[in-house]
């Protein structure tokens, strides 16, 4: 079974590396990322939270993006390159190195 790991930075730091499986879900609080190099994972958005208001309409703040989902596709490694911060002013990058293994339940991440 895939599963959904939550990074907050700003509480944990980031890791310098990161072992998951294939299918694996990351979740950063982060207001950017971009893959540097290696296809065992894509970016599959630089997000911001919204919420469903009482009317069924979504609900957006304005503001930058606090929230870098990654997907893990295929056995192999990657580099990412993580950013936290204000990105219009001092922003922290972060690297990080991706091990992804066969299946979800097979990776090296122990759970909480």
């Amino acid at each position: 079974m895939s599963r959904y790991i939550d990074i907050r930075p700003e509480a944990d730091g980031v890791p310098a590396e990161l072992e998951l499986g294939v299918g694996d879900v990351v979740r950063f609080a982060a207001t950017g990322c971009r893959v540097v190099s290696g296809g065992a994972v894509e970016l599959v958005g630089i997000l911001t939270e919204s919420v469903v208001g009482t009317d069924g309409s979504i609900v957006t703040p304005m503001g930058v993006p606090g929230t870098v989902l990654l997907r893990a596709t295929e056995v192999g490694r990657a580099v990412v390159e993580v950013f936290t911060g204000n990105p219009f002013g001092s922003s922290v990058s972060s690297t990080v190195d991706v091990h992804v293994e066969g299946a979800a339940g097979d990776a090296g991440v122990t759970p909480a």
